[in-house]
């Protein structure tokens, strides 16, 4: 389906503190909420955002070309981490350490019976990324903002000549729209540390907050 005629706000820079105005976050969350599209900036990669809804989520897979399972939730806090997915002491402890941050992880989606099946999960550190998902209450789903090739739009007119009359809200900032590391992608829903792709966090400082206070014979 296409999307009705896109709206564009272009903004300079976030404030010092990262956080946006209020009028442009109500603006985001009650697109949001009326299941529509909005491409934004999720930390500092430009992704196509909306509600974890099954008709929103196949939206996005149809405009990126991609299965659902491969995009990200966004939350904002570990309650609402609890409401969806499986994880034990040990990983709340680790998870704190790189959490907000720019690290998705993988762990096992709380649904009934479908306890082993995978769910992509990250706690993003934008102050107002965050404010939007407080403000919808629930998490929302990302996929990044690739062209056809596969190749991370950041360049404003990219990011305009691709999505324009394919979302309902397009937010610029400006400052955010250069070249910048991907997020680093690991998995721990079997108990240990896989790291599945090095991002702007990297492996040994992944590693070094996993094994913190751990030793040899630690079992968690």
């Amino acid at each position: 389906m296409r999307a009705k005629e896109t709206e564009i706000i272009k903004i300079k820079k976030l404030r010092k503190d990262g956080s946006l105005s209020n009028e442009i976050v109500e603006k985001i969350s009650n697109a949001l909420l009326k299941e529509d599209l909005v491409v934004l900036p999720i930390d500092n990669i430009y992704g196509v955002v909306g509600l974890t809804e099954p008709k929103v989520m196949s939206r996005i897979a149809k405009i990126r070309r991609v299965n659902t399972v491969e995009l990200v939730h966004l939350i904002s806090s570990f309650k609402m981490l609890n409401s969806f997915a499986h994880y034990t002491k040990c990983d709340y402890d680790f998870l704190n350490r790189v959490w907000p941050g720019e690290v998705n992880v993988i762990l096992h989606r709380r649904n009934g019976r479908e306890t082993k099946k995978p769910v992509v999960i990250r706690f993003p550190k934008n102050k107002f990324i965050q404010r939007v998902i407080d403000s919808v209450d629930c998490p929302l789903i990302v996929s990044k903002a690739f062209d056809k090739k596969n190749e991370i739009l950041y360049r404003e007119e990219e990011i305009l000549r691709r999505f324009v009359d394919r979302v309902d809200l397009i937010i610029i900032i400006e400052e955010l729209c250069k070249k910048y590391p991907i997020s680093t992608l690991i998995d721990i829903s079997e108990g240990e540390l896989k790291i599945i792709r090095e991002g702007k966090i990297t492996s040994e400082e992944i590693k070094s907050l996993y094994f913190l206070d751990k030793d040899d014979d630690f079992v968690c």
